[in-house]
């Protein structure tokens, strides 16, 4: 006797709920992970309607497969802004939607830049200090991550829409590669880094 439709698609559902049920929980332990090392003071300061948005939003973040690196960000964000307090949902959408858009060479180039801007700290002249960072972030990502400067590049003017980094020229002075862009960190990126401690994610280059 012929499956009817209703009984197909009922298994289909089924299906669909066990496998999502448990990407859930696996992916879930994750944002456990994170929250359990934040401060226990700042945990009890939580309101649980914003919390549990918080995690809804993580959750079909995870429901829709997206990378654990991706994921780990996000929880990384969740603790940050527990951390810092007020939790605010909107705070937390905003970033995670961000952080889901990125892909993996915009990640390390983010990261890359803010590890490096900040290592560079000491050059008192801004277009200096901007100069010896562009040249270190080319060296450590040309060819391991970019295949060229122009891949680089192109990757550097996307990552402009998520507001981290502004794109302000080429830089075509000194011992410079040619073509070479010069980019700056922004206040967004200082606010985004400290929460998700992006430059510690351990993504494999």
């Amino acid at each position: 006797m012929p499956f009817s439709l209703s009984l197909i698609l009922s298994t289909i559902r089924a299906a669909k709920d066990v496998v999502l049920n448990r990407r859930i929980q696996e992916k879930r332990k994750i944002l456990l992970e994170e929250l359990s090392s934040a401060d226990a003071s700042m945990l009890y300061a939580i309101t649980e309607d914003e919390l549990l948005a918080c995690i809804y939003q993580f959750d079909i973040a995870a429901m829709k497969g997206a990378a654990v690196y991706k994921l780990r960000l996000m929880a990384r964000v969740l603790r940050g802004q527990v951390e810092a307090g007020p939790l605010v949902a909107d705070e937390f959408f905003s970033n995670s939607e961000m952080i889901a858009s990125l892909r993996q060479e915009e990640i390390k180039l983010v990261a890359t830049l803010h590890r490096v801007w900040n290592e560079n700290s000491g050059v008192a002249d801004f277009s200096e200090r901007m100069t010896q960072t562009m040249i270190s972030v080319y060296g450590e990502l040309v060819p391991k991550v970019f295949a060229s400067i122009d891949a680089m590049n192109s990757v550097a003017v996307a990552v402009q829409r998520t507001g981290l980094i502004v794109y302000t020229g080429i830089l075509t002075s000194g011992d410079v590669p040619e073509n070479l862009v010069m980019l700056r960190t922004t206040a967004r990126m200082v606010e985004f880094a400290q929460l998700a401690r992006i430059e510690t994610l351990g993504i494999e280059w």
